[in-house]
């Protein structure tokens, strides 16, 4: 989901699944694969799915750092975050999310992230990743709790704003 819509990454996430994930019968519709593992990625032709090739690369890297033992997510999160910025094609964002999203950190923060950049500075026009990380310092250890908030915010927000329109 990096980079793309809410709505972009979960058709993309949808498509991979069905690409090379394993079916599973439900009487749940769109419930139709499990997610793949990460040695069906390193090996699953992922071309035609609207991924860019980079992005098809980072997922062979990270599916071939976790099959090799080199991407540990039972390590603490910042050893996650650390790994994961290892691999080519995996930024900032993206591994404050994986800490934030997937291993619950309480203290991830994203600061690189448009939405939160901007809402932070209660304007269209955003802070910088710094500026945040220097604001954010005082919502330590729980900036988590702050990135969910404003988020909500920014939502709440443009959910209004269609509203009003």
């Amino acid at each position: 989901g990096q980079q793309v819509s809410l709505a972009a990454g979960l058709t993309l996430v949808g498509r991979l699944a069905e690409r090379a994930g394993q079916p599973i019968a439900t009487p749940i519709k769109e419930l139709s694969h499990l997610f793949p593992t990460p040695a069906a990625l390193m090996n699953a032709n992922l071309s035609g799915l609207g991924l860019t090739a980079s992005r098809i690369e980072a997922i062979r890297k990270l599916a071939g750092a976790v099959v090799a033992g080199t991407l540990d997510f039972t390590a603490t999160a910042d050893d996650v975050v650390r790994q994961l910025a290892t691999i080519r094609g995996i930024g900032p964002w993206t591994a404050q999310y994986v800490a934030l999203r997937a291993l619950g950190e309480p203290d991830a923060f994203p600061s690189t992230d448009l939405v939160l950049r901007k809402i932070a500075n209660g304007s269209a026009t955003a802070l910088s990743a710094s500026a945040l990380e220097k604001r954010s310092e005082a919502w330590r250890p729980w900036r988590a709790y702050a990135v969910i908030h404003l988020w909500n915010e920014a939502s709440a927000r443009a959910a209004a704003a269609k509203v009003a329109a």
